[in-house]
């Protein structure tokens, strides 16, 4: 209806009073009950106010192995579709129609853009990501390792399996990231060695090592603390008396080590003090000869300043007469110290300054006299036995 104005000079505009079926009365107007899909209700009418509807029915499963792709779509719009356009690996597509396919695509992700447009110029966007792998995120694999076994994981973009990572390693090796590292050291041996305690001052040390994860390299010594330097068996080393210490390592090519330390003590060595027989020495019956010089130091070894030995002559036989104030037949000598006998006149015979002991090795066998003719003559003191004189 419409209503006159208050001055009657015309009709008002007109006010619904009932409406058609599919339309509802709100304040005066018939406004539709519903818009058709893709319409809005704008000022009393139902309008296209938006892009085309752009719907995916099938694209690939994301993740997924298949390097085939397809993606079918739906476009619709109530005010018509205009234009439709696909974007795939930074290509156009114009025109595209459902279903957009991509054959043997290599292993890594992927969009598809699809663009629509409508009648009025509106447009809409749709996108479809998607993952080609050769692998399901969590997934493992075995691989190997040197000296081991280990596993790789898929990445996190599927797109392949990680580096190999060692978990169980060959006896002796143990696992570290992507390796088996070896952690045992050599096994070293001393084979032989010196006694606890001795008086020699030589040592000599024999010693062998095995390694059977990266293999013996070597092998290190040091004498009582002294910087090790590389050494091979057998090792011989010469030291004074006292307490001892080689230390013996063999190191693997990966510079494990294993390490023995040997110990022992060298006493001063011990005079002998065996009585020896001086043979070698020939004298007519009266006791004339030139005797050798006697090396005490080869007879009786080991001795050293302050030590005492014995040397006991036998001129049996002969007119040399034993003389008790002199001890000529059986002296004591102290080694280091000279010894010079001056035996007096005997009967028609005199001994003039006769050096016996030279106070380092020798040890002479023969005294000079002079008769009453004062004609110097040899006389022999035979040298028989010699003895350490030990404590």
């Amino acid at each position: 209806v419409q209503v006159c104005a208050a001055d009657g000079s015309a009709f008002g505009s007109c006010t619904a009073q009932a409406c058609f079926p599919g339309f509802n009365l709100q304040n005066g107007q018939c406004v539709p009950s519903s818009c058709a899909a893709g319409l809005t209700f704008q000022n009393g009418q139902c309008v296209d106010i938006s892009g085309p509807d752009i719907v995916i029915t099938q694209q690939p499963s994301n993740p997924t192995s298949d390097s085939n792709a397809t993606v079918a779509f739906t476009v619709n719009d109530p005010s018509g579709v205009s234009e439709t356009t696909c974007f795939f690996l930074d290509q156009a597509f114009p025109n595209c129609t459902s279903p957009f396919t991509q054959q043997n695509l290599p292993p890594g992700s992927y969009e598809l853009e699809i663009r629509a447009k409508d009648s009025l110029g509106q447009q809409s966007i749709k996108k479809v990501p998607w993952v080609i792998s050769t692998c399901i995120s969590g997934e493992t694999q075995s691989c190997s390792v040197q000296n081991g076994q280990g596993t790789k994981a898929c990445l996190n973009d599927g797109s392949g399996f990680g580096s190999c990572v060692a978990s169980s390693c060959d006896p002796g090796f143990f696992p570290f990231q992507n390796l088996c590292l070896d952690r045992t050291p050599p096994t070293l041996t001393i084979n032989s060695q010196p006694p606890v305690t001795t008086s020699s001052t030589s040592a000599t040390f024999t010693f062998s090592a095995v390694d059977n994860e990266s293999g013996l390299k070597g092998f290190g010594c040091s004498l009582n603390g002294a910087p090790f330097t590389t050494c091979t068996s057998p090792k011989t080393v010469n030291v004074g008396t006292g307490t001892q210490r080689m230390s013996i390592i063999a190191f693997d090519n990966v510079h494990n080590t294993s390490r023995k330390d040997i110990t022992w003590t060298v006493t001063a060595p011990q005079v002998d003090c065996q009585l020896k027989t001086i043979s070698g020495i020939s004298c007519n019956r009266w006791g004339f000869c030139t005797t050798p010089k006697l090396n005490i130091c080869n007879l009786i070894p080991n001795l050293k300043p302050g030590d005492r030995f014995t040397i006991t002559s036998d001129v049996s036989g002969s007119h040399w007469v034993y003389n008790s104030n002199t001890n000529i037949r059986s002296h004591t000598f102290t080694f280091g110290v000279a010894k010079t006998d001056t035996v007096s006149s005997q009967g028609s015979k005199r001994n003039v300054n006769s050096r016996v002991y030279d106070g380092n090795c020798l040890v002479h066998g023969v005294s000079q006299y002079q008769g009453k003719s004062s004609k110097s003559k040899n006389a022999a003191i035979r040298l028989t036995k010699a003895q350490a004189v030990c404590q």
